[in-house]
């Protein structure tokens, strides 16, 4: 995709580019399809993920009366996106889920694992009340995983790169870790070595603190960075 972007043009923009590769793999590893993004200009998976991700004047609406009071924006009926947007997301898991009932697939991904939440939690008759979940909880944290595993994804690769590129020292040092590394595991894209490139963690845990991908993080830090 690189090689053939490059002939075309001098310049590539890297964030997009890095969208189109975090919906790929978001929808490989959480719903187990192969979404085609980085191909696929008119890629419906990257539009309506666009159209989660952008600010409107009905999300910042609904989400300050979520803050009032997370009932009210339930009792008035009101959806922080599109209905669009969550049809075409709720079609698309449920196409998933009837696959894979009718075709007796397992995987082990999220998508197994929502579905197994989805049995216990909304189809099991036998839980307590205050255990069950209703069909659009599931598809909410469907909707939810996709939008935290793709956008905040491409926004600290793009930092990350983008500090790469001042920083060429740092730069030379990753690249010769990764060589390094991946010649003590033969070669092979495994766990084992991706879960030691030490360096490379080490690099985008400082783009994380410099360049954070929220506003606000209510969380409370239990040790000392």
């Amino acid at each position: 995709y690189i090689s053939k972007k490059s002939n075309m043009t001098d310049e590539i923009e890297i964030h997009d580019l890095l969208g189109k590769y975090a919906t790929d793999v978001i929808g490989t590893c959480a719903f187990g399809l192969k979404l085609g993004s980085m191909t696929d200009e008119d890629s419906e998976f990257r539009k309506y993920g666009r159209q989660l991700l952008k600010t409107t004047y009905r999300q910042l609406i609904v989400t300050m009366l979520g803050l009032i009071s997370p009932k009210i924006p339930n009792m008035l009926q009101i959806q922080q996106f599109l209905p669009e947007v969550i049809e075409f997301f709720n079609s698309t898991f449920k196409e998933v889920i009837t696959y894979r009932e009718i075709n007796n697939v397992n995987r082990n991904d999220v998508a197994q694992t929502l579905m197994q939440a989805r049995k216990e939690l909304v189809l099991n008759n036998d839980s307590f009340p205050e255990e069950k979940f209703t069909e659009m909880d599931i598809i909410a944290n469907a909707i939810l995983l996709f939008v935290a595993g793709a956008e905040p994804v491409s926004d600290t690769l793009a930092f990350c790169f983008y500090e790469l590129a001042l920083n060429k020292p740092i730069q030379d040092k990753l690249r010769q870790h990764i060589f390094e590394t991946r010649e003590k595991h033969g070669g092979e894209f495994n766990h084992n070595y991706l879960a030691n490139l030490h360096y490379a963690d080490m690099v985008l845990l400082e783009t994380m603190r410099k360049h954070s991908g929220v506003i606000n993080l209510f969380r409370e830090a239990t040790k000392a960075y």
